[in-house]
């Protein structure tokens, strides 16, 4: 069965558990695949073998969500779509380099 060369979770609690049952099947992170999660939760990146994640800072999120909530209360007109929130890449060592 072919396997995917990478796993891109939507958090890092998920990627965690990702590659906890690789190493179970007797697959290695980042050799044989590489996982990255979202949210560079806590403990990402002092597990055995460190995530690498995106990190959006919380209050940057948070200010955005009170921006549209004060808008609506307001009665103010307000982006109804997506809300675009930069992050920040943090490799670590659950990505293979490739060359």
């Amino acid at each position: 069965e072919k396997m995917p060369t990478a796993f891109v979770c939507n958090c890092d609690e998920t990627a965690m558990h990702v590659i906890d049952a690789l190493k179970k099947k007797g697959i290695s992170v980042p050799e044989d695949v590489s996982v990255a999660g979202f949210d560079n939760y806590i403990s990402s990146g002092t597990v055995s073998s460190p995530l690498t994640t995106v990190n959006i800072d919380p209050a940057v999120t948070a200010r955005a969500a009170v921006e549209i909530i004060i808008k609506k209360i307001n009665g103010l007109p307000y982006n109804h779509g997506h809300t675009v929130i930069s992050g920040k890449l943090l490799l670590r060592d659950s990505v293979k380099k490739i060359s």
